[in-house]
């Protein structure tokens, strides 16, 4: 399954970028920095909602698409 991450602060990009990169189950990374979207896919819904749960415990304003 694929998602979209699109950050509203281009101060983020490098954390957010970070974190998706290092979870578990998620692949194929691709980063839009002019957009602030970062592309990828992941394996179960699980992952998806643990990465959501981690940016937002961050203070990070995100929004997900998938």
């Amino acid at each position: 399954m694929k998602a979209i991450v699109i950050s509203k602060n281009a101060k983020e990009y490098t954390f957010i970028k970070d974190c998706i990169a290092n979870t578990k189950g998620v692949s194929n990374l691709e980063v839009d920095i002019i957009n602030n979207k970062f592309i990828f896919d992941f394996s179960t819904h699980n992952i998806i909602e643990g990465l959501r749960e981690k940016l937002i415990a961050f203070g990070f304003v995100v929004e997900f698409i998938y």
